[in-house]
């Protein structure tokens, strides 16, 4: 289900927010947010809601002003990145529906017993 080109992506967007966390200090959501928002990720992946302090909202447009503020910052142009990389990842099917997709051309056994290689 991952592609190289998917992790890499991550692993450069973990490299931007950890530069971002050494200058800003956002106030951190309480716990039960926190677990709301990582159940409804782990179920839904990129097609989740999301729960803030201010409401509600869709998981991928929460993604996408991270990404803006991030370029706005200035720090994808420190680490050499393009947000058009990151918004590419935002673009592609969730994995939650990439899932369902393959499932029904391949099946849902082969999916499965894809995803279980490691």
């Amino acid at each position: 289900m991952w592609d190289l080109n998917r992790l890499l992506t991550l692993v450069k967007l973990i490299k931007a927010l950890a530069l971002y966390s050494e200058k800003y200090q956002d106030e951190p959501l309480p716990v039960e947010y926190l677990k709301q928002n990582w159940w409804w990720a782990k179920r839904y992946s990129l097609d989740a809601d999301f729960v803030d302090l201010q409401g509600r909202k869709a998981l991928k447009q929460v993604a996408y002003d991270l990404l803006y503020k991030l370029e706005h910052l200035g720090i994808f142009k420190k680490l050499g990145y393009q947000i058009k990389e990151f918004t590419n990842l935002l673009r592609k099917p969730s994995l939650a529906k990439d899932i369902v997709l393959k499932s029904h051309t391949l099946g849902l056994k082969k999916v499965v017993k894809l995803s279980a290689v490691v």
